[in-house]
């Protein structure tokens, strides 16, 4: 009727999972408050939390959070299955993955990062791992910088492309020639899909007071039907991996710049396959996208080199360009 494991204060708490084992922890439904904070996951901690070893560990919420860290959370090993009404893990500050083997089943995102209150942080950083997400939310999420150095991942988010309506007649003349993000209206919602219902957790702690408690999703009120795959509301940097992602929504989106180094991506989109409301810039890789609204689409586009096969309802490459007047024109630079 709580956490099964609560850290209220430490410098640092390090959860190991010892070689060979196998261990599970769970949520029955509901979140008794014990205390002034809001309790919403599996495994909470107020402090630094670090979980490593090479053992396995198996989280069920029934409600609310698999694992939350209101501070620094970082894996460095082990295997993860989670099955989470919510969120799948999240951190508060900085989110860190070294390696790993996730397997996640969420009503809301599966890999979270977000802080409502510097702007600075909320940024996830994943370095290797192989990653299994299906995720009503999405797939991987950060309020702040997003990278991604090595790792493999296989995606789904609210029953992938194939649960959206798209045509080229649903998008109205004038939304043809769309900015970045306008594009809310080109195609249908998904069938069949609801939204998550709240959590017991939420409405149990209803009346906790202290703002530093507030759990994950009372910022999400309005991203609650976001379904992407790879997201950041700031930068989106991917220096190589193997990616596999069938999104409702956009597959690669960033707020601000997305570059690409390289890597293998077999993107599958009820939306763009590749978005940012900034600059886009790949430098190499291997890009297959079977279905899409629109492949890539940027104020900017520089592709260096790479090897692309797109199929889209609408525009391959859209260079949408700076709509406030203050900004370039849209351009796209191919180096052939």
């Amino acid at each position: 009727d709580s956490s099964a494991i609560y850290a209220l204060e430490a410098d640092h708490v390090f959860i190991t999972l010892a070689d060979g084992s196998e261990n599970s922890l769970s949520n029955g439904g509901a979140y008794l408050p014990i205390d002034e904070n809001n309790l919403d996951s599996v495994i909470f901690s107020k402090t630094d939390l670090t979980l490593n070893g090479s053992g396995s560990l198996a989280i069920y919420a029934e409600a609310g959070h698999g694992i939350v860290s209101k501070d620094d959370l970082i894996i460095t090993g082990g295997t993860y299955t989670i099955e989470a009404a919510s969120h799948g893990m999240t951190g508060k500050d900085t989110f860190c993955i070294a390696d790993g083997t996730f397997t996640i089943t969420s009503g809301k995102d599966g890999l979270h990062a977000e802080n409502t209150e510097d702007s600075t942080l909320g940024s996830l950083y994943i370095t290797g791992g192989t990653f299994t997400i299906a995720a009503q939310g999405d797939a991987v999420s950060a309020s702040g910088a997003l990278q991604i150095d090595a790792g493999t991942f296989d995606l789904l988010t609210g029953g992938g492309s194939a649960a959206v309506s798209m045509s080229y007649d649903t998008a109205p003349a004038s939304d043809r020639s769309r900015s970045p993000g306008s594009g809310s209206d080109r195609r249908e919602a998904p069938s069949g899909l609801e939204e998550a219902p709240p959590d017991s957790a939420a409405q149990t702690n209803a009346e906790t007071t202290e703002s530093d408690s507030t759990s994950p999703e009372d910022s999400e009120t309005t991203d609650s039907v976001s379904q992407k795959g790879l997201k950041s509301d700031g930068t989106l940097v991917i220096l190589d991996g193997s990616f596999t992602i069938d999104t409702a929504d956009d597959a690669l989106h960033a707020g601000r710049d997305l570059a690409i180094a390289s890597g293998e991506f077999t993107l599958s989109s009820g939306d763009d396959a590749i978005h940012s409301d900034a600059a886009i810039t790949i430098l190499d890789g291997t890009y297959t996208i079977p279905v899409c609204y629109e492949g890539i689409e940027g104020c900017s586009i520089t592709i260096w080199d790479g090897t692309f096969s797109i199929t889209s309802y609408d525009d391959g490459l859209n260079a949408a360009g700076d709509t406030t007047g203050e900004g370039a024109d849209p351009q796209i630079f191919l180096t052939i």
